[in-house]
């Protein structure tokens, strides 16, 4: 039954409130408390200030009120994004409801779950003339036949009744694969009527069709599952695309532990850089036009390629075709790839645990690559005024100060480009991009919403375009106190257009570069209490963000970029024209170019790109954490300084028996046959012989231990040693220690499988990601015995094996 609390022409009351009932809006605001809302978002108006009114009144859910609709949405869609709740944005009739369009087109193109509630004018007056009419009545347009389209499912509330049916119905649409936006047009006499409150558990409205079954709930299909799974474990190299369904899912720790027993590399989406660690020496880089040319050359060399949690669109494949098209493809997910492979179909998570349930038990190593290295690109011709950070110096000094709990959102622009090309993501935080539409100005909301959600440190990554927006949203930051830190990369232009317009249209326009604004002096000014800084250089921009670090509220910190820096993901053609030359320039390059190092590509020094060049290239190579596979992937070098001296300590490496003492397993060595090969075995592994041979050179006091498990004809594990008196280096008496090894490809690959005491014996290349832990804890040991017995006056030097404790 509804009843009318009030006459909207007269706002007369015209009945008492009846027993057992409630406003339709107090029901409401319930509703979305008790599914785990925890916060709204919008901006009020006359249309849906009962809503608004109830949730204050109700305090279980927090009203949050935006600058902007647009805003709104986003906020809502960073809040979903970071929490895996469904996000919830309200605003009233009219230019308010229209500006939700863009938000709800992104969160629906990103399948991100967001409930929209959105006022209409009261239904009598509908069809007679209403202010904001959108009822498709009487020559107004209908609200529904916009909102369908970028919504999943869109109802307009007719009567008080059919919110209990449909408001569960919206909140299920949203959350259901392929998740998206759901809106319901709640006229405002609606809202203010009273309902009967329904029970738990109510029956749907009669005549109401039930939901279509959703890919979430469908069961895997076996034979597609057989069919991935042979396909996978049969493949001798494979490179997993991971998207941003792997996140939405949270099945981080399944693709993890799929991509361990696959020895896979992984790369990712621009949208999904968080969903694997980008310290993992298995990361391969970003794909796509922002992306990193190793995931080219990783997909190129695989047999097959698994895509996880994305259908790979344009953005994510730019590049990537033609191998793509020679290489077998599979994908798991709940909607089918943009490109040819078979695709098992269902829920993600429960996709990845079954293909990895068929898969051998033990991990894999993945195979040797370069890693995530940056691309390197042209530099620019200068356009900017003052001092302008480097987009790759700015970039480190945003990595060197970000905590790794932190969430990052990065908008759309040169400056995002660069962060999504450079900027690992945090471990345990999020790292957005709006890929979806792609629209400029979203992260100021949605770095909000996230903040709020959490309570987490959250950073904003937007260039000036983008603040010009909705930047403003710093306001909604200050009076909510949000834990927001905005860093605004301003290049007084819209760049990334301005780029384009040099290189594909030659550079006849001028449009998009603008005179110079002083963001930072600006925003001080609007904001006394907000922290803002106007960084110079990258040292302070780092000091900025580490001060923001340690306070509970925003902050804001605006630096200069030049407008002709080129984005590392610049979409050009296949081949671009170059920037113009100055002519004095041009000939400084034809005067290089005639020496004969010019002809060596890639050759860096200070006679050719310049001091500014070459120390903007060193800075892009800094970073204050470096993925595994950077340091100890090829190669693995450790060091020490040791207080004893150098002679005595080359002497004790020298003699081979001495590997008893300071490795962690090598033990019981006696000779082998042939002069100086000895023969022992390591713990590491039951029933494991492990051959070696010591070369050394007295002169330059280098130490190298040939070895080989199981076999002893070809030593090819070759560890490098090598003394340095600590005088020569360090000033001081003792000496420096180095150890080298390198990944010979007998790593990957155990040559001579039929030496082997058992068929199931794990290889020693299973053990080489700890190879750097374990060399560390070898060389702690020998530092240990060689200080000892310095120290105490003791022989440094003891017998052969014989008198080795067992």
């Amino acid at each position: 039954m509804t009843t009318p609390t009030s006459d909207i022409r007269s706002g007369i009351p015209s009945d008492l409130p009846e027993a057992g009932t409630v406003r339709l809006v107090d029901h409401l605001a319930g509703e979305l408390a008790r599914a785990g809302v925890t916060h709204m978002f919008g901006v009020g108006g006359a249309n849906i200030e009962d809503l608004y009114d109830a949730v204050h009144r109700g305090r279980a859910v927090h009203g949050v009120v935006a600058k902007h609709e647009f805003s709104a949405v986003t906020m809502a869609d960073g809040y979903a994004r970071t929490t895996g709740r469904l996000g919830v944005v309200a605003a009233t009739s009219g230019g308010g409801a229209m500006n939700l369009v863009p938000g709800l087109a992104e969160a629906y193109a990103s399948r991100v779950p967001v409930l929209a509630l959105v006022g209409q004018p009261p239904t009598g007056q509908e069809g007679h003339g209403a202010f904001q009419d959108s009822s498709g009545r009487a020559g107004s347009f209908d609200a529904r036949e916009v909102f369908t389209p970028v919504s999943r499912f869109c109802a307009r509330v007719e009567n008080a009744d059919s919110l209990t049916e449909l408001l569960p119905r919206a909140m299920a649409a949203a959350q259901a694969h392929p998740r998206g936006p759901a809106v319901l047009l709640l006229p405002k006499d609606v809202q203010q009527a009273r309902i009967q409150v329904p029970g738990r558990g109510a029956t749907p409205t009669p005549g109401m069709p039930e939901p279509e079954p959703t890919a979430e709930a469908a069961w895997l299909d076996s034979a597609v599952l057989t069919a991935v799974s042979d396909t996978l474990r049969g493949a001798g190299r494979v490179l997993v695309i991971a998207g941003e369904d792997v996140a939405a899912a949270d099945a981080r720790a399944e693709l993890a532990e799929l991509a361990g027993r696959l020895g896979a590399w992984v790369a990712v989406t621009p949208d999904a850089k968080d969903v694997f660690d980008n310290r993992d020496p298995r990361f391969a880089g970003v794909a796509g036009v922002m992306g990193h040319a190793n995931v080219e050359e990783c997909l190129r060399r695989a047999d097959v390629c698994l895509l996880a949690g994305t259908r790979l669109p344009l953005l994510a494949r730019g590049g990537l075709d033609r191998a793509l098209a020679a290489t077998e493809v599979v994908c798991l997910g709940p909607e089918p790839p943009f490109v040819a492979g078979t695709a098992l179909g269902g829920n993600l998570r429960d996709a990845l645990r079954a293909v990895t349930g068929r898969l051998p038990p033990r991990p894999r190593a993945c195979p040797e690559h370069a890693g995530p290295l940056p691309t390197p690109t042209p530099s620019p011709v200068s356009q900017a005024r003052g001092r302008p950070i480097p987009y790759a110096q700015a970039v480190a000094a945003v990595e060197a100060a970000l905590p790794q709990d932190a969430h990052v959102f990065v908008d759309a622009g040169n400056a995002g480009a660069s962060a999504v090309h450079l900027l690992p993501a945090p471990r345990h935080g999020r790292f957005v991009v709006a890929v979806g539409m792609g629209g400029m100005g979203y992260t100021f909301g949605a770095g909000i919403g996230a903040a709020l959600a959490t309570g987490r440190r959250t950073y904003v990554l937007a260039g000036d375009g983008s603040f010009f927006m909705h930047g403003m949203e710093v306001h909604t930051a200050v009076e909510y106190a949000a834990p927001v830190t905005f860093v605004v990369f301003n290049n007084n232009a819209h760049a990334m257009c301005a780029v384009r317009e040099e290189f594909l249209q030659g550079g006849v326009r001028s449009d998009d570069l603008f005179a110079r604004t002083d963001l930072a002096a600006g925003v001080a000014a609007a904001f006394p209490s907000l922290e803002v800084t106007g960084a110079d250089d990258a040292a302070q921009l780092r000091q900025a963000l580490l001060r923001s670090n340690a306070g509970g509220g925003p902050a804001f910190v605006a630096l200069d970029c030049d407008p002709g820096e080129i984005p590392r993901s610049f979409p050009s053609s296949p081949s671009p024209k170059p920037p113009r030359t100055p002519p004095r320039t041009r000939r400084a390059q034809l005067n290089e170019e005639s020496s004969t190092l010019a002809d060596i590509p890639g050759l860096m020094r200070i006679e050719n790109p310049g001091k500014e060049e070459l120390t903007a290239h060193c800075m892009e190579l800094t970073h204050a954490v470096y993925p595994h596979h950077q340091v100890y992937g090829q190669y693995c070098t450790i060091h020490a300084y040791v207080d004893c001296p150098p002679e005595r300590a080359y002497d004790y490496l020298r003699q081979g028996h001495h590997l008893e003492e300071w490795t962690c397993s090598l033990r019981d060595f006696a000779p082998a046959g042939p002069p100086g090969l000895w023969v022992g075995h390591d713990r590491l592994e039951d029933d494991t012989r492990i051959y070696c041979e010591v070369v050394a050179n007295p002169e330059a006091m280098t130490v190298d231990y040939h070895c080989s498990w199981d076999q002893g004809e070809k030593l090819w594990m070759i560890y490098l040693m090598r003394v340095v008196p600590a005088r020569l280096v360090l000033d001081k008496p003792g000496s420096v220690i180095t150890w080298t090894n390198c990944r010979h490809p007998y790593y990957d690959d155990n040559p001579h499988p039929g030496a082997a005491p058992r068929p199931d014996r794990p290889w020693v290349g299973d053990y080489w990601d700890l190879f750097y832990a374990g060399h560390t804890v070898e060389m702690n040991n020998l530092k240990a015995i060689l200080e000892h017995r310095h120290r105490n006056g003791l022989p440094v030097n003891v017998a052969p094996p014989t008198a080795v404790a067992r």
